[in-house]
């Protein structure tokens, strides 16, 4: 940019002011429109690139520190073998990569190499080329290369479709493929594609409407039919494979007609068509076996040509279909296939399997999981959760509230204090449009919410509403003499959680509590993962205006009269979240896909009004870029947002001059250019030393112009620092004379028989024999003896943040009974952000009772919902990443995103931000083994192939990458949980469970489980042993319940490991001591050792005995607080009796 464009710009955005003009705080620190020092938003994005880093992105390549895998191996898992037309090579898949092999056998030549997962190799009609499918250019597509794997070139760029499953047509022209589509579910639907081999976007062969499930596509060798697996349903979880999910069909390329092929009760799949076209095999279910069946074309007769093939994923996802690739040899008498890890040539008449044998020298290139370590131990901590914040009109202090207070702080952010608190929490402030009187809701478990208004400063409150219940967001009328007010369906008063609203009532009341209260309109309920509508008043009083959840991810702002009449649709926007409406009505602001947005608002005869993030029907413009929350407008021309704990303010005429700057900007620019054009065809041509010195005196000026000169028109930025202490207990606590198996050491199998375990306020001070630790001092001794003293458990894959919406509990019965069960510590990575974060800070400043709650927050999504995260590049990757960490999260999410390359970027933005990176397993085994080369944290949920073979296993106990299995949803089969339900004392008989967890919960899931299965059926135990034997390797393979029956889930799971051969001491390991290093806090937890932080379960049984012991657990320690844990009643440093929960009957 040259001096003169420089200037122009300046003066046209109007940054060339005086310095008496600029805004200052009175007190001298540096925050409205300054940028504040050590601003940790700023911080965050520091040094950082994001657009090169996206532009030069290459998939195949490692980003940063790397390091080799090397091996040899004579076995496989899940391997797509295809034979050459000549009969002579056989080409495969191996973690990766493709190799080939002489039909006969032997060492395998190498194909490709790579970061890219490679696989499903085909050879062409004529052998000199090999379709396959790769995500090297960032998604799975289809590729080719040359028979012996050179000039790779893409055949497919189906940008977030994943595109895999290729075949060519017999005269190689042709080639079709499995395409699947993600919408509303991240699971998607999938339809059959056909491309020329000379490019084009292909053609539609099936329609996900018609057919949600098309995979596994080959040619008749006339190539008139396309042979394909089907499934007439979207998936499910719990299908029965013995009643035929999937069947072949077939489509005639001349006729376009559709028509089904099979009908066997054990299903059909991975179709392949004998060289003389006669014969159809396919894979089915047969009893407990996977059989090969081979299928006349002519008459339709079948048999079973082989019994022994590996579990298909009939059940399953079957991203990449429902068994390998396989094919036949060209005499049509036998058929190469992959079972037990190997290849196997199976004669078709006779069903003998002859192996093939190979070995694969593994060259493969890994990057180190990504696993920060967190401060979550400090003495105090800063509370990131500021919910409802808005400003007064009269000083423009701030409001909010946090830890179930009400806060007030001055205009610049200092000052912060509780200004209404006490027994019941309290929610949604708001100051009335004087800034005089403030109106709020409380809530208490057993008494529930009522509606308040006292003074601005919280002082002289009275209750103005008269039916208890579930009310919230109370929002002022112009003239201040009424309240618009959301109140629940009364789900708390007939044992419901207090997300389980099922609809909302507007109602009106009377801010003198004077007048009987007006109800006005029932509205639909949001769901728990949504903020609950904030009704409000039209300037005359006349109207109610609330946001109403629409089909296909939108929002309305809808009105209607004060009798819930006369509706008007307003505003719709895609993706839509949040609303707010100036004053005057003349100006609407709106939340989209986590960022702020201002239009003006029309008169409603005109129509509603179709916005999104860029012009339209009016002018669009953007107030942030990474995040928003609490919209309001403090007057006609002010309006305000936080993101955390920072507050926002700007006025709608710096919103306009904002971006009229940038339009001159960008016009000047465009000017300059063209000018530069103009002279550069009658000057000499400079040097390259003159062209290097003006772009060096150019950089300087804008360099210190952008330093030294804010924006007038940037948004006034205040941070609200609010500091308390963690809970910490005083005094000193002793477990004496129990068995203590302490997970310490590098073993991890130290076994104290006679121990002493002493604990000085919230942490462990000595830890060993009874006989060698003195007992302190006035401490407080419980006699364990004959008792077990083990680590706390840590769920690292628990779920407890979607039971409320934006109230939240005093007593939250999911963290009782997690703790009842010995559980001191969870990582929740799908939780409701704001829920989540602020009762973790709750349970951290001892205002509600609960283990350790650590949290993603709200999935980083790739589906097509309101909530996602869309990610076209790095940057976006970074900001997201950035805004949960803003939000307290010490991990992320990243759920389904589509593509390789978009989870690559999030592996990089959390190494830049360190966070924790947990992508979703999804049932994808080709996408688990490239998050593991890419160095997530770790992968969630089960692999869907079992077992895993020597490959696998070299390869994943090589990285640091760990494994959270949830066994009791785990993939391919059915759910563990089901074999609990199934074979383990029913819930509805538990009286401990039922003390812990709502009737409704117990009855609706255990009375009558859905699904039944018998030895041999249940899939998660043979996951269990590939499990158990990467624990045995070194990999972290870690507890977790899924949320599926809070705290009694994680004994489930422990025992579920044990059904696939782990000793009781190696599920303790799972439970304790894996999951606390896998979040990056081994250091604090896990174990019993001297300096950790004391979490720790006591047991009646002998889990070394029988590992269904561990379900003994009668007293828990948390952070060195001494529960009972048949009522969690406390018993030290304190002793109270808990309170009922909000459902219990009594």
């Amino acid at each position: 940019m040259s001096l003169r464009l420089l200037l122009a710009v300046l003066c046209a955005a109007g940054l060339l002011l005086t310095s008496s003009l600029a805004m200052a705080c009175p007190d001298g620190c540096s925050h409205g429109v300054h940028a504040a020092d050590g601003d940790e938003a700023a911080a965050l994005t520091e040094g950082v690139d994001t657009e090169e880093d996206t532009a030069d992105w290459d998939v195949n390549e490692a980003r940063g520190e790397s390091f080799a895998i090397d091996f040899t191996v004579d076995e496989g898992t899940w391997m797509s073998l295809d034979v050459s037309p000549d009969g002579s090579t056989i080409v495969f898949d191996h973690l990766g990569d493709l190799f080939t092999i002489p039909v006969g056998g032997g060492s395998a030549t190498r194909l490709s190499s790579g970061l890219a997962w490679d696989y499903q190799p085909r050879y062409s009609p004529d052998g000199s080329e090999i379709l396959f499918t790769s995500d090297r250019a960032g998604g799975n597509n289809l590729w080719t290369m040359k028979a012996d794997g050179s000039d790779m070139k893409a055949l497919t760029d189906t940008g977030e479709k994943d595109t895999n499953c290729g075949a060519w047509s017999p005269d190689g022209e042709w080639i079709a493929s499995k395409r699947r589509l993600t919408d509303g579910s991240s699971i998607g639907a999938t339809e059959l594609w056909m491309f020329h081999r000379l490019g084009g976007n292909g053609l539609q062969i099936t329609k996900k409407d018609d057919l949600p499930e098309a995979s596994e596509p080959v040619f008749h060798p006339d190539g008139r039919f396309v042979y394909f697996s089907a499934r007439p349903r979207r998936f499910t979880y719990g299908q029965n494979p013995y009643q035929g999910i999937y069947q072949i069909r077939k489509f005639d390329r001349q006729t376009g007609d559709l028509s089904r092929v099979t009908g066997r009760f054990g299903g059909a799949g991975r179709p392949s068509i004998s060289p003389d076209g006669k014969t159809l095999t396919y894979i089915s279910r047969d009893r407990l076996d996977v059989v090969l069946i081979a299928h006349d074309l002519d008459s339709g007769a079948e048999r079973i040509v082989y019994r022994g093939l590996n579990h298909d994923l009939q059940e399953s996802f079957a991203w990449a279909g429902t068994y390998p690739g396989m094919d036949f040899m060209p005499d049509g008498e036998s058929i190469v296939l992959w079972a037990g890890g190997k290849i196997l040539q199976v004669e078709l008449e006779s069903g003998a399997a002859t192996e093939i044998p190979f070995s694969v020298d593994v060259e493969l290139v890994a990057q180190p999981a990504v696993r920060p370590s967190a401060d979550v131990t400090s003495d105090t901590m800063d509370l990131k959760i500021l919910r409802w914040m808005h400003s007064s009109s009269k000083d423009q202090s701030i409001v909010f509230s946090a830890l179930g207070r009400i806060y007030r702080a001055d205009s610049d952010g200092s000052n912060a204090e509780v200004i209404v608190g006490g027994e019941s929490f309290a929610y949604a402030p708001r100051f009335s449009p004087d800034g005089k009187r403030l109106t709020w809701v409380s809530w208490d478990d057993l008494e529930k919410g009522q509606v308040f208004v006292g003074n601005a400063d919280g002082g002289s409150a009275r209750q103005i509403s008269s039916r208890a219940g579930q009310w919230v967001n109370p929002q002022w009328s112009a003239d201040g003499s009424e309240l618009v007010v959301i109140r629940g369906s009364g789900a708390t008063l007939r044992g419901g959680d207090l997300g389980d609203e099922m609809y909302h009532e507007l109602w009106i009341l009377d801010a003198k509590g004077k007048n009987d209260p007006h109800f006005v309109k029932t509205i639909g309920a949001r769901g728990s993962a949504s903020r609950m509508p904030a009704p409000f008043f039209s300037a005359d009083g006349s109207r109610l205006f609330f946001l109403r959840s629409a089909a296909e991810n939108h929002a309305e702002l809808v009105s209607i009269d004060r009798n819930g009449r006369d509706e008007i649709v307003h505003v719709k926007v895609h993706y839509g979240d949040e609303f707010a409406v100036s004053p005057d009505g003349k100006w609407v602001a709106y939340k989209r896909l986590h960022d702020a947005y201002l239009a003006p608002m029309p008169a409603p005869g005109t129509g509603t009004l179709d916005l999104g993030d860029d012009d339209g029907g009016v002018k669009v413009y953007a107030l942030t870029d990474d995040m928003a929350d609490w919209l309001s407008f403090e007057d006609a021309g002010t309006l305000t947002w936080s993101q955390a704990n920072d507050f926002y303010r700007t006025t709608v005429d710096r919103v306009v001059a904002k971006a009229l700057a940038a339009e001159a900007k960008a016009k000047a620019e465009e000017e300059a250019a063209d000018e530069g054009d103009d002279e550069a065809d009658d000057e000499e041509p400079a040097t390259e030393a003159d062209t290097d010195a003006d772009d060096a005196d150019d950089a300087a000026v804008a360099a210190e112009a952008e330093e030294t000169e804010p924006d007038p028109n940037d948004p006034d930025k205040v941070t609200i620092t609010v500091t308390v202490p963690r809970a910490r207990p005083e005094g000193t606590l002793v477990l004496d004379g129990g068995r203590l198996i302490t997970m310490a050491g590098e073993a991890h199998d130290e076994v104290i028989e006679n121990g002493r375990v002493v604990i000085e306020g919230h942490r462990i001070t000595a830890v060993g024999e009874a006989s060698s630790i003195s007992i302190p001092d006035g401490a407080h001794v419980i006699d364990t003896t004959g008792m077990t003293i083990i680590p706390g458990l840590v769920d690292a894959h628990a779920h407890m943040g979607y039971n409320a919406m934006d109230i939240l509990p005093q007593r939250d019965w999911q963290y009782y009974a997690n703790l009842a069960y010995g559980v001191t510590a969870t990582m929740d990575p799908s939780a409701s952000t704001h829920l989540v974060f602020a009762q973790s800070e709750m349970v951290e400043a001892g205002v509600m009772k609960g283990p350790r709650v650590y949290s993603t927050g709200f999935i980083l999504y790739g589906a097509d919902i309101s909530g996602r995260a869309p990610t076209k590049s790095y940057e976006d990757a970074y900001r997201h990443v950035k805004r949960m960490k803003q939000y307290g999260a010490i991990a992320i999410k990243s759920y389904m995103q589509p593509k390789r390359i978009q989870r690559q970027w999030y592996v990089k933005a959390c190494r830049e931000l360190e966070m924790l990176d947990f992508p979703e397993g999804g049932g994808n085994f080709e996408g688990n083994m490239g998050m593991i080369l890419d160095g997530h944290t770790g992968i969630e949920h089960t692999t869907p192939i079992a077992p895993l073979y020597e490959d696998v296993l070299q390869m994943w106990s090589a990285t640091e990458v760990g494994y959270t299995p949830t066994f009791l949803v785990a993939y391919g089969g059915i759910s563990g949980e089901d074999w609990f339900y199934q074979n383990t004392t029913p819930l509805f008989e538990d009286e401990k469970i039922q003390r812990f967890t709502p009737k409704a919960t117990i009855e609706s899931r255990s009375r009558r489980p859905g699904v039944m299965g018998y030895e041999g059926d249940w899939f998660h135990q043979t996951v269990a042993a590939s499990a158990t034997e990467l624990l045995r390797r070194g990999t972290f393979v870690n507890l977790g319940q899924h949320g599926q029956r809070q705290g009694l889930g994680c004994h489930w799971d422990m025992w579920a490991l044990s059904q696939g051969g782990a000793t009781s001491l190696e599920a303790l390991q799972f439970a304790t001591i894996n999951p606390a290093r896998y979040i990056g806090l081994g250091a604090e937890i896990g174990s019993l050792e001297a300096g950790k932080l004391a979490d720790i379960a006591i047991l009646s049984g002998n889990p070394l005995e029988d590992i269904r012991e561990s379900n003994t657990v009668e007293m828990v320690v948390k952070n060195g607080e001494l529960f009972d844990a048949n009522t969690m009643d406390q018993a030290w440093p304190v002793q109270t009796t808990r309170a009922p929960f909000m459902w219990d009957e009594e």
